[in-house]
């Protein structure tokens, strides 16, 4: 029997060699062992403005049961943002909580901090019920990376959700027009669709748009 006594701050290995046997003594991590399942940061040191629709008085679409599009937006956006910040970017949200923030204050939010990407989270509201779908948006300002991140993202939408494809559309949106950075404004589903609002009550479905949004931010930038 081999018996090694350490201090605190020693660890020992025990190998088998040849025909030898070598204890291996080595002085501990601070920090301890990496675990073997953690999550690379694949958007380390990005910083992303998400930006949850609406909100106080601003109630946009309703569906047949009731449900805000202001609220569901933030429930997606808030679950956007922990996936974002396992992957080691700096998130940055226009509205945390069910109050007024103007588009100018949203914008500002994303240029002032000279964020990277900026994505508006909406659902679609229509006067036919009938309509139904995934579609996202963006803006001709600047480069081509809008148009790019909206068709990845799209791609994303689709595959995940299964709905109709609605397509990627250039849309004069003050959001998307007037920050500095590549933007794009997404509309996954109908709430005003009632097969499409149940989809969306679902917190299931509400992580399928997160995960979405994040593949595609992944594919482009990391």
């Amino acid at each position: 029997m081999i018996e090694v006594q350490l201090e605190d701050e020693y660890q020992s290995t025990i190998e088998k060699s040849g025909g030898e046997v070598l204890v291996i003594i080595k002085k501990k991590d601070a920090a301890g062992p990496t675990p073997p399942d953690e999550q690379k940061l694949l958007l380390d040191g990005l910083t992303i403005v998400i930006d949850p629709g609406h909100g106080g008085t601003s109630v946009g679409a309703v569906g047949p049961r009731g449900t805000r599009e202001k609220d569901v937006v933030l429930s997606t956006s808030l679950i956007i943002e922990k996936m974002l910040v396992q992957l080691g970017a700096n998130v940055l949200l226009t509205r945390r909580t069910d109050k007024n923030v103007s588009l100018a204050e949203r914008v500002n939010i994303a240029n002032k901090n000279n964020a990277d990407v900026f994505v508006s989270v909406h659902y679609n509201g229509f006067s036919d019920p009938s309509a139904n779908g995934t579609e996202t948006y963006w803006h001709t300002r600047g480069s081509n990376q809008s148009s790019r991140l909206a068709s990845t993202v799209q791609n994303y939408l689709i595959k995940k959700l299964q709905r109709r494809n609605r397509g990627v559309k250039q849309a004069n949106f003050y959001v998307l027009r007037e920050t500095k950075m590549p933007a794009i404004l997404i509309e996954p589903l109908f709430l005003t669709n009632p097969t499409e609002e149940t989809l969306i009550r679902n917190e299931a479905n509400q992580k399928l748009v997160a995960e979405a949004v994040v593949e595609g931010l992944v594919e482009i930038y990391s």
